[in-house]
């Protein structure tokens, strides 16, 4: 039976964690700042939105006029589409543990490994509702990856071994990415879609950008969407689990956990992989045994 490890907080972290969860999130380095850029931004894709929107126009005409039936087809659509996408062979043995330990740390109906309940806000709690509620899933699209000489720490002493999963956002190894990126997962893929471009900009196109800034009620609130936007995204929500950008101007698209790094050894036997729920942020650890990915940890130790 695999073994699952669930690093909890000790009380006498939780402030200083807090604090030093801001200061990661507010003044970020780029490298670590380019590691969370996988949320879509609404002004890149926008200047090609005209031209989509005439090549396809299912989503907004489902909505302006109701119709229960063409929504479900253009899901439908999107579903036989991915199954056509899938990944069934690797370039080499790095892009097939990629895709390996993709499919162990994505579980977006079962996040309790990742999780720690004492982070959660009532965005998390939200989201992950709106994700057991929806038809579908959406897969992100790319992978990024770092080629890292990974080390054992004791799990046990959360300092260090925090201290130690903080260190690896900067390195000064490369990140890599996986494009075109559509891996088979554990979910009926009857549930599944995978982000392409195309569906990128017409969602984003349709649900505009009417927002409630950052701040704007307390120092501590984070954007949301307001006004026909906030129509738009709460009816798209009942079809797929999107979330909007907790500093504005950007969508979270794919289904959440976001794997947004993952750290492996050259030995292809050790890896972390950083991962996104909501507006918090973790590390899940896993080591090949016996020819198989396992979980072997995990550590929610980062939020918005």
């Amino acid at each position: 039976m695999k073994k699952v490890i669930i690093l909890t907080f000790k009380k006498k972290t939780l402030s200083k964690l807090r604090i030093l969860i801001l200061m990661i999130v507010i003044i970020p380095s780029m490298r670590l700042l380019s590691s969370f850029t996988s949320n879509t931004s609404m002004q890149t894709v926008m200047s090609n939105a005209n031209v989509q929107q005439k090549e396809n126009i299912n989503l907004l005409n489902s909505y302006e006029e109701n119709d229960e039936i063409r929504i479900t087809q253009y899901f439908k659509d999107w579903n036989e589409k991915s199954k056509k996408l899938t990944k069934t062979k690797y370039e080499n043995e790095l892009e097939e543990n990629l895709y390996k330990i993709f499919k162990v740390v994505y579980q977006p109906y079962n996040m309790v490994p990742l999780i720690n309940e004492q982070m959660l806000d009532y965005f998390e709690h939200d989201l992950i509702k709106v994700i057991n509620q929806a038809p579908y899933i959406v897969v992100q699209n790319q992978l990024h990856y770092t080629i890292e000489d990974l080390k054992d720490t004791n799990e046990d002493v959360y300092d260090e071994y925090d201290e130690y999963l903080l260190t690896l956002m900067d390195s000064k190894n490369e990140i890599k990415t996986i494009n075109n990126f559509y891996p088979q997962i554990d979910i009926d893929f009857n549930k599944v879609l995978y982000l392409t471009y195309e569906y990128e900009v017409e969602i984003i196109s349709f649900l505009g950008g009417e927002e409630r800034p950052f701040s704007e009620k307390n120092i501590m609130a984070p954007a949301i969407p307001k006004g026909e936007t906030e129509k738009r995204y709460q009816w798209l929500r009942k079809y797929i689990p999107i979330l909007y950008g907790h500093w504005g101007g950007y969508w979270h698209l794919p289904t959440h956990p976001e794997i947004l790094n993952v750290y492996i050894n050259k030995e292809l036997t050790h890896a972390i992989a950083n991962y996104r729920i909501g507006y918090n942020f973790g590390f899940a650890e896993l080591k090949k045994v016996n020819g198989d990915w396992v979980l072997i940890k995990a550590l929610m130790n980062g939020m918005e």
